[in-house]
């Protein structure tokens, strides 16, 4: 028996502008009918949830919120105010060697702080810096000018591919998680970054366990690399059909293209079973 549905944002429940088809919102209803709780999972910072949140009820109904690939678990209480329920930051030593290899390599980085306002970054100006700033609304400052940095609960990283591929492999060497992102372009790479044993996977399972559901009665939507241990994790894993091979080849099913509302077919074809 199915008891909860874990979806991904970005190419997978929302599309443009975080709008989420009318489709995939009457289906999510109908699972919440029926009992089944439904949580977002994202690499999304909380105040790029809101959006999507509010259009399936998710502030409504007090689900809980898994972003930044798992660092932050939030719940919105009676006020519409999202409440931190977990979070796990870089330590700051980490943090500064990460940033010392990432001048090592050539890598710009965009790093989200624990204050959902502020990024720390390595360089002053850049297309990617500006983008992210905007799609973050966070103001940035040059992490090594900052006395008394926050904690940074994940960085965002970008460069020529060979400069990334050799940044990550230090990310590995220090067991940090890391993630390929989706929005690149020719001859660059983005590359998410989180601390050890973070990801949506491990938030999930406090989740699970808060809620005393079991991996079996799980249903995960993703498409992305953040998403894999989360859909290899859970009873049925789905990858969406614009994930790439590797990601839906790990998964149990396969759903239509987020822009044909493979959720919502999905999560119909689950309820109708469940009969």
């Amino acid at each position: 028996m199915i008891k909860m549905i874990v979806v991904d944002i970005d190419g997978t429940l929302a599309y443009k502008k975080s709008k989420v088809s009318k489709e995939n919102i009457e289906a999510i209803k109908k699972a919440k009918e029926q009992g089944i709780s439904v949580v977002i999972a994202t690499g999304r910072n909380i105040n790029k949830i809101q959006k999507v949140a509010e259009q399936i009820n998710s502030h409504v109904d007090k689900s809980p919120v898994v972003s930044l690939n798992g660092g932050m678990i939030h719940q919105w209480d009676e006020n519409g105010n999202a409440e931190i329920l977990f979070k796990k930051p870089f330590k700051p030593d980490e943090s500064e060697e990460i940033f010392k290899i990432a001048s090592e390599n050539n890598v710009i980085l965009f790093a989200y702080t624990e204050d959902d306002h502020l990024a720390y970054v390595n360089k002053k100006k850049s297309m990617f810096l500006f983008v992210l700033k905007r799609i973050s609304k966070r103001k940035t400052k040059l992490f090594d000018k900052v006395k008394e940095p926050l904690q940074i609960m994940k960085f965002i990283c970008f460069g020529k591919n060979d400069h990334i591929n050799k940044f990550r492999e230090e990310m590995t060497k220090r067991k940090f998680e890391s993630y390929a992102w989706s929005y690149v372009s020719k001859g660059t790479t983005n590359l998410e970054v989180n601390p050890n044993s973070v990801d949506k996977s491990t938030a999930l399972k406090l989740i699970a366990k808060q809620m005393n559901i079991k991996p079996s009665e799980i249903v995960y939507f993703g498409d992305g690399e953040n998403d894999l241990k989360s859909i290899q994790w859970a009873g049925l894993g789905v990858a969406m059909e614009n994930a790439p091979e590797a990601i839906k080849s790990e998964a149990n099913e396969v759903a239509l293209h987020h822009k044909k509302h493979g959720v919502a077919v999905k999560i119909n074809e689950i309820l109708e079973n469940v009969k």
